[in-house]
């Protein structure tokens, strides 16, 4: 996000918030715009049918339940009734877990998320790839010590506004550097130090 907004010949500024606050922050006009999920997933959140424009798409993301190879495996909601699962707090996937009888564990970092599973503390842990990757290369951890185990949630990475005439303009400059970034050797290097596959993108 910090590199398409630096090189787009927009004026701009950002703030990071938890899930379920950045989206309370957005919905409410407080924010232009929100970064990271596509104007579709959005809609599944928005209550007011706010109209929103979207950018083009940076890369795919998909949500998964990630357990331990070698633990028994969690092949649907139906399997969680009873399991521990870390998930962020703020999580969209909080209240689903839980109404399929989860025990839940707010965690306040995704760093926070993957000690406590290797330390087999809890059965799984809700993440969304390629992030949950990322933070595990951060950490010096071989991402094979993780698996996906059923996917929750899928969605394009793209900036998502109000639509109004400024916005729609602040896309335009947006758009034109999501493609010079893209073509990047610096965004291919991105992708290969993290070991993001080539459908991600």
């Amino acid at each position: 996000m910090d590199e398409i907004l630096r090189h787009a010949d927009a004026l701009s500024n950002f703030s990071v918030f938890p899930f379920k606050r950045a989206l309370k922050v957005y919905f409410a006009g407080d924010a232009d715009c929100i970064w990271a999920l596509d104007a579709a997933f959005l809609r599944e959140f928005d209550t007011s049918d706010t109209d929103m424009i979207e950018s083009a798409r940076v890369l795919n993301t998909r949500q998964f339940l990630f357990g331990m190879p070698g633990t028994p495996k969690i092949s649907g909601l139906s399997d969680v009734a009873g399991k521990t699962i870390g998930v962020l707090r703020g999580s969209n996937i909080k209240t689903l877990l839980m109404d399929s009888g989860a025990n839940i564990v707010n965690l306040s970092s995704q760093e926070a998320k993957v000690d406590m599973l290797l330390a087999g503390r809890i059965d799984a842990i809700g993440g969304w790839i390629p992030d949950i990757y990322i933070t595990m290369k951060q950490l010096g951890l071989d991402p094979n010590l993780i698996e996906p185990m059923f996917p929750l949630a899928a969605s394009g990475v793209r900036v998502v506004c109000h639509d109004t005439v400024e916005n729609d303009r602040f896309l335009d400059a947006v758009n034109v550097s999501i493609a010079n970034v893209l073509a990047s050797e610096a965004y291919q290097d991105i992708l290969d130090r993290y070991g993001i596959p080539p459908s991600m993108n």
